[in-house]
Formats: structure tokens, sequence, C-alpha cells
């Protein structure tokens, strides 16, 4: 597996990072605001939506789906802010709509500049090939602090990719 920078990639394949949403083989859509392109990325922006996990008495068993906790939406506060609570696990989405062909992998991490905060994005990192839809981020606030969460000010409350269902497979 190989791993490019803008350049190397351009070189290598006759196509930029920057360039990539003329690519026959990844499509990343969002309704607001203009993508934001790193030298070797693509910066996904926090969605509107979140879900809650319920605290429960009885253990959860990986291979029960009967012990699974429930999970219930929840909303941001009146100035926009999602608050994570400590040592609190929530589900979140992006905004951006996510395409791959056969082809072509992805992978996922939370920012570093996030993660100096306590914060966590945790998920499996790897998005499929021939993955289409929403991504699904599974934040987790290990810290002893409140930390508060806000989808990206330049996508309006009604944009409606923003408030999909969450899911790991929307399309």
């Amino acid at each position: 597996m190989s791993v490019y920078s803008d350049k190397a990639f351009g070189r290598e394949h006759g196509l930029a990072v920057s360039e990539i949403q003329d690519s026959p083989h990844v499509s990343i859509e969002r309704d607001c605001g203009d993508l934001s392109f790193q030298p070797s990325s693509v910066d996904l922006h926090l969605g509107g939506q979140f879900l809650e996990m319920h605290d429960q008495d009885e253990p959860i068993y990986v291979d029960q789906r009967s012990s699974y906790p429930r999970y219930d939406f929840a909303t941001p506060n009146d100035d926009g802010y999602y608050e994570i609570d400590p040592n609190q696990f929530v589900l979140a989405t992006t905004q951006e709509v996510v395409s791959l062909d056969e082809t072509v992998v992805g992978f996922l991490w939370g920012r570093s500049s996030v993660g100096r905060l306590g914060l966590f994005v945790h998920n499996a990192g790897l998005v499929d090939s021939g993955y289409d839809g929403n991504l699904t981020l599974e934040i987790v606030n290990p810290t002893s602090n409140t930390i508060a969460v806000r989808r990206n000010e330049d996508c309006p409350d009604d944009s409606p990719r923003a408030y999909r269902t969450i899911s790991s497979r929307l399309r």
C-alpha cells in the first residue's frame, strides 16, 4: 500500500488530492461551503446530528445484539454547541457524503488539534471500497472536562445532508 502526498500522487496518477472532485474513482460532496484540501488529505466537517448511548446496568455482549445499548438523538444547545461530557461516548456524522468506487479505499482519522484537547474521534479508520454515504464518527471524551463541539458555521441548519440518519452505509 502507498500513501501519496499531493505532488507525488499527481506525478504518479495524474491527479492531485486538490483535484479529487474531478476523479472518476472518488466523490466527496458537501451541500454548503467548500471542500478543505490538505497536501495529502481532505478535511471533513462535523455534521449536526448526534446520538447518545444510554448507560445500562447489564454488560454489553459483543456477540449478542439483544444486549446492545439504546441510542437517542441529541440536539445542540441554543448556541449551536453540542456538549460532550467527561467519559461520554457519542456518534456523529460528517457533513460530506463520500463515495468510493471498487478501486479505492479511504482512511479516516481525527484531527490532532482536536485530539490535543482530549477529544478522540475513533472508528475503524478504514473506509471500504464501494462505500457511499456520510461517515459515522465515534467520539469519546476521556477527560474530566466537558468539551463543546459545533457543526461548521458556513452550513445553515437546514442543510439536507447534515441531518441524514446516522448509519454506516446510507445509500
